[in-house]
């Protein structure tokens, strides 16, 4: 597992804040018309006191939600990105290292057509390149014997 890096954390905390601040607002626009709506309505007088607790209030909730749409988040990102990424990286790592009977299964899922386009053209490269190699060593064969044939005459 990668060690994560300054650069990562800060991304991954300013995109944090990013997402705090704009569920800040619209939580907060929405908690503003909700009260004033509710204020002409009942005639109610709104105090600097009772101001200041929702604003408590809703600054919590703000956070609550924003950690659990990261949440989700980040459990979307691992099961839709991480994990087709994974297996295609584990597969052409093996076609690297020569072997060409790997072969990569569709994600089956909705969302994952991209990376099932991905493991059908690495599945035909590594057709094409065991096919290729089958030529090689049946080429590589029939030299040899053909050389053998007349030494072995003599």
């Amino acid at each position: 597992m990668k060690k994560p890096t300054l650069q990562s954390i800060l991304g991954a905390v300013s995109s944090f804040l990013l997402f705090f601040l704009t569920v800040g607002f619209i939580v907060s626009c929405c908690m503003m018309l909700f009260i004033s709506i509710l204020a002409d309505t009942m005639d109610l007088t709104l105090t600097s006191d009772n101001v200041a607790a929702a604003a408590k209030v809703t600054f919590l909730n703000v956070i609550l939600i924003t950690l659990l749409f990261k949440l989700a988040d980040y459990i979307r990102r691992k099961i839709m990105v991480e994990r087709p990424t994974k297996i295609i990286t584990e597969a052409t790592a093996k076609i690297m290292s020569g072997d060409f009977s790997v072969r990569i299964k569709p994600m089956q899922s909705s969302g994952l057509e991209g990376f099932d386009q991905i493991a059908e053209a690495v599945n035909r490269m590594a057709e094409e390149l065991s096919s290729l190699e089958t030529l090689r060593t049946d080429f590589i064969a029939n030299v040899s014997h053909e050389m053998k044939t007349p030494l072995a005459v003599m």
